[in-house]
């Protein structure tokens, strides 16, 4: 005998269901749906389901009632599980529909798209005119439309059209409430009739016995077909935004067996599809899950981790001593799962596996009573009219179940608790006059957060792309789009979608979207966001991307004295490219790119054999400049003798490198009147940033700098040096190169007063 744990029923539901949706099916198994209506528990339909995931369609006659709760359990042979105990409480039906949400794109010969936001049960009808050319229906209120011949070229008008179930009766003559929207523009496929279309790859789960591969490298809009060769059975997942995904198979794969993968779309853009035959691996030792806290051992639903879909699952639970083993199928690679029987303090374990080839065990987590009652969870900011999600925090523990309930449908959403700040897809979406709140349920409470009153809509605005925009820029900023809005960042030079999201929640109808995720800008893209929300479509004007305009941070070295032998000068900054040149007094000299941030040219002796100023600036290929610095050929300091002191100020306008910190100084001196030449002594070292102020000015004041007394009569030879100069090696005065000043000479006098080095 084996444990089965009863399967979850999706939510919402309405009065309009005739099937229902079940996860966590054991493969093959006879799911029963059954209602407590009035205090009684009464079987509504059953049927055998292929996968983990499936469809139970309600018996003849057999209809949802307001206020019911739909609950499910499973038959595998001679096994049955008990009844589940967290299945959704069908709405109340209202003679109020609102337009349709589309949740993906639509791409011309694609054979389907997704659309939300509607009453649970609505049949959808998708038309060009007056020709019905797709339909779908939404069990939860999303409908996966299928369209047999594809989608026609952008430019024409399609619509989608609501037909619903008469609850409550509609006025006469109608027998359906109909609401038909219009579909935003297909989009053109990157390929082009006659191309092959390139056939995706199984990243993983070819496998014997698996029951589902991970297909990537999707054309989104594309249908995947995954088929045996030898005709055996075939597989198929519908047109998306994914790019990558699982794919349920109808039997369990066997080593050996060659298996075909294709994308396809309708036949009006002439494609060729470009198949490839893969074999089939070995069993494969699935690898270990990981399981969730459990803060409470009456939770109907656990999270686990690292799950492979279509898996068989079992829980260890031991309590006491004795283990007991539970049965379900895994629907996702992370939770969530029936949750079994788990006495308080019962130490609770997972694996998953196929062919009775298991994972190892997860690590335990022990089945906790709760600790305390769950806090009051929060509906954050306003709700509008329109909105088909709903912002919940302040969520714990992770336990139970979240449910958003409105004054006008009852349940519109319920899932097991996802995190303590989800984002609650509900279904239909809100309608104004309303009020919703959250409810969280965990072993026993049920804590309610304060009510909102969703507010009337507004008309969908195009907003705009803040720039500039330039090559290398990692975000893009739409302003003034609808709060909880669909967007889509888009190239318009390419016609490729670079991120979808969601618009954050808000507090007013309008907010801004920030899109992070799409890698990065390149020069060339022409950049525009196009937002969706409850049946109107908009888009932004398009904004270029350019490339920075280079930007001059120091030059190394920054001066030097008429005479000096030839060096390198170094130009430091960003935003340089390959090819961009240094100018020196406003000529283009041979650069050496070193990199985005470093430009050397060669500084001859003849060009610094006259005092003078000279402008290096920073060209870069497309010809933007940076700002210009001002390189210095000073004259041979010749001090005047006769002082009392030398104080030496720190201006050093150099930087260390990769960083805007002023560079320090070293300062040495020796006596030059005792007939021979004395070693350099040490007298001080000026730290970076001596003695500028928190402005950047430089002295700070007059009494900066480092100061030393002259004794009456000596004569002396002070020196500055800047070890991080181009060419110096020592550091030491005597090395020509580490020089940071001319070597100063002067002669102590009593009386003399002050002499003063600025060092720049």
């Amino acid at each position: 005998m084996v444990n089965l744990l009863a399967p979850h029923v999706l939510a919402p539901l309405s009065e309009c269901n005739t099937s229902v949706v079940v996860t966590n099916v054991i493969p093959g198994a006879i799911v029963a749906l059954v209602v407590r209506r009035g205090g009684a528990d009464i079987q509504v339909g059953a049927n055998a389901v292929e996968g983990s995931k499936g469809t139970v369609t309600l018996d003849a006659g057999a209809q949802l009632v307001a206020g019911d709760l739909v609950n499910a359990r499973q038959s595998v042979g001679a096994d049955d599980s008990p009844i589940s105990v967290d299945g959704p409480q069908v709405q109340t039906s209202v003679a109020d529909v609102d337009d349709i949400q589309v949740l993906t794109r639509l791409y011309r010969c694609s054979r389907g798209f997704f659309l939300g936001g509607m009453r649970p049960g609505t049949h959808v009808e998708i038309r060009q005119g007056a020709v019905l050319i797709g339909s779908g229906d939404a069990p939860n209120g999303t409908a996966a439309v299928a369209v047999p011949d594809g989608l026609p070229a952008p430019g024409t008008a399609l619509t989608a059209r609501q037909v619903i179930c008469p609850k409550p009766p509609p006025p006469p003559p109608g027998t359906a409430y109909v609401r038909s929207s219009a579909l935003p523009a297909t989009t053109e496929l990157p390929y082009h009739a006659g191309q092959p279309l390139p056939a995706p790859a199984i990243a993983t789960g070819l496998t014997a016995c698996s029951r589902a591969v991970q297909v990537v490298n999707i054309q989104p809009g594309c249908d995947v077909i995954l088929e045996a060769v030898n005709g055996a059975w075939w597989a198929s997942l519908g047109p998306s935004d994914q790019t990558t995904a699982w794919v349920p198979l109808p039997v369990g794969l066997t080593e050996g067996e060659l298996v075909s993968i294709r994308q396809e779309v309708g036949p009006r853009c002439e494609l060729r599809p470009d198949p490839q035959v893969v074999a089939v691996g070995p069993t494969q030792r699935l690898g270990k899950p990981r399981l969730t806290q459990i803060d409470c051992n009456t939770t109907p639903s656990i999270y686990a981790v690292d799950l492979k879909p279509e898996a068989t699952v079992e829980f260890s639970v031991t309590f006491n001593g004795a283990e007991t083993i539970y049965r379900t199928a895994a629907t996702e690679a992370i939770g969530p799962l029936p949750a079994p029987p788990m006495p308080a303090g019962a130490i609770v374990k997972v694996r998953h596996g196929e062919c009775d080839v298991w994972s190892d065990w997860s690590d335990f987590q022990q089945a906790n009573q709760l600790a305390a009652p769950p806090l009051e969870p929060r509906i954050p900011y306003k709700l509008f009219a329109c909105q088909d999600a709903v912002p919940v925090e302040n969520v714990f523990p992770l336990s139970g179940e979240l449910r958003v309930m409105s004054s006008k449908y009852g349940e519109i959403a319920r899932l097991p608790t996802p995190g303590n700040a989800p984002i609650l897809t509900v279904a239909p979406s809100l309608r104004y006059p309303d009020t919703v709140w959250i409810e969280h349920s965990v072993c026993g409470y049920i804590e309610r957060s304060a009510e909102r009153d969703v507010n009337p809509s507004q008309e969908l605005q195009p907003g705009a792309v803040q720039g500039p925009l330039f090559d290398g820029d990692t975000e893009v900023i739409m302003a003034n789009t609808v709060a909880g809005a669909r967007v889509e960042l888009w190239d318009e030079t390419t016609n490729v979608s670079l991120q979808s999201a969601r618009a954050p929640f808000a507090d007013t109808w309008f907010t801004n979207v920030r899109f992070n995720q799409f890698g990065s800008l390149r020069d060339g893209m022409s950049i525009y966001v196009k937002a969706l929300n409850c049946g109107h479509y908009v888009r932004t004007p398009s904004v270029p991307v350019h490339y920075h305009a280079p930007v001059l941070g120091t030059i190394v070295p920054s001066s030097c004295t008429v005479g000096d032998p030839a060096f390198t000068l170094s130009a430091r900054g960003q935003f340089f490219r390959p090819g961009a040149r240094v100018q020196w007094n406003n000529v283009d000299r041979a650069t050496a790119f070193v990199s985005d941030k470093e430009l050397q040219i060669a500084v001859t002796a003849a060009d610094v054999a006259a005092v003078k100023t000279v402008p290096i600036r920073v060209i870069n290929p497309d010809g933007q400049s940076s700002g210009a610095f001002t390189f210095t050929v000073a004259a041979v300091a010749q001090a005047a003798t006769g002082y009392d002191e030398v104080v030496i100020q720190n201006c050093n306008r150099n930087y260390i490198p990769n960083s805007w910190v002023h560079r320090p100084i070293h300062i040495y001196f020796r006596r030059t009147d005792l007939g021979v030449p004395q070693a350099w002594t040490p007298i001080w070292e000026s730290p970076h940033n001596a003695d500028y102020d928190e402005w950047g000015r430089c002295p700070a004041s007059p009494d900066s700098g480092a100061r030393f007394p002259l004794d009456d009569g000596h004569t002396y030879e002070v020196a500055v040096t800047d070890p991080l100069l181009v060419g110096c090696n020592s550091g030491a005065p005597d090395e020509p190169a580490c020089l940071r000043w001319p070597v100063i000479t002067i002669r102590g006098k009593a009386g003399g007063g002050s002499y003063t080095v600025r060092i720049i």
